[in-house]
């Protein structure tokens, strides 16, 4: 038996059945969730980003410029395309 933190003892499935109950009466939305994050979390996310962004293309661009091999053949003729697939990449590897 699990005892609620009321002291009342229950089985399992009372227990999910209690969950499940105030799953549906909870009306949560995402963004009074994301009220939760401070403010100056949110705006340190968004300038290390930026900044990861204008380092990675700056990179990036200097590597062409030298005729380097960034990511590929396919890749190397097209900066714009090169450019594009840095700025899809970054957040997967932050």
């Amino acid at each position: 038996m699990i005892e609620d933190p009321q002291g009342v003892k229950s089985s399992f499935s009372e227990k999910m059945r209690l969950i499940r109950f105030r799953r549906k009466k909870e009306n949560l939305r995402f963004w009074q969730e994301f009220k939760l994050v401070p403010r100056w979390l949110i705006w340190m996310v968004v300038v290390l980003f930026l900044i990861a962004q204008i380092i990675g293309q700056m990179v990036l661009h200097h590597q062409l410029a030298n005729h380097q091999e960034v990511f590929g053949a396919e890749l190397d003729s097209d900066p714009g395309a090169a450019g594009a697939a840095l700025f899809a990449l970054s957040p997967v590897c932050l």
